[in-house]
């Protein structure tokens, strides 16, 4: 539901997390969403990523700017999209069942975002698409499709 926030199993409490420069920082356990959903907020307004914020209801200074710093790296305003420094390209990526699927590089964001919406379909992931402007078959539904016996 909100950018940053995941629930924690083992603890029964909601993480927030956030990456910053390619390093994934650890902003704490919380007994309650909207906390850790303020907390990555905070954390965003702090790195200048104004765009990631989850809520709009904070006073900013006026010298705070929604154009990232020049030191600071490219974010991506979709979902499973990162920017790769190196070559100058959009990446998608997504986690199925803890593991990181590369989805491509891309000149395009928008073109990564929708390489993103494509694997979330395939695995049956319809809450965590970029866009809304597909046609799904009436068959598909927000839970997981039963796993395959191997033989």
């Amino acid at each position: 539901r909100f950018r940053g926030v995941s629930w924690h199993k083992r603890s029964k409490k909601w993480r927030g997390q956030m990456t910053v420069q390619g390093v994934v920082k650890n902003l704490g356990s919380f007994e309650d969403e909207e906390a850790a959903a303020r907390a990555y907020d905070k954390a965003a307004i702090e790195h200048n990523q104004l765009d990631r914020l989850n809520f709009d209801d904070y006073e900013l200074p006026e010298t705070t700017s929604a154009s990232p710093a020049p030191q600071q790296q490219r974010v991506s305003r979709f979902r499973g999209v990162s920017w790769l420094k190196g070559s100058k390209r959009w990446r998608g990526q997504m986690t199925v069942q803890g593991v990181v699927k590369n989805l491509g590089s891309f000149e395009d964001e928008e073109a990564a975002a929708r390489a993103y919406d494509k694997a979330a379909i395939e695995h049956n992931q319809l809450d965590r698409l970029n866009f809304d402007d597909y046609e799904l078959p009436e068959t598909t539904s927000a839970s997981p499709a039963p796993r395959q016996q191997r033989l």
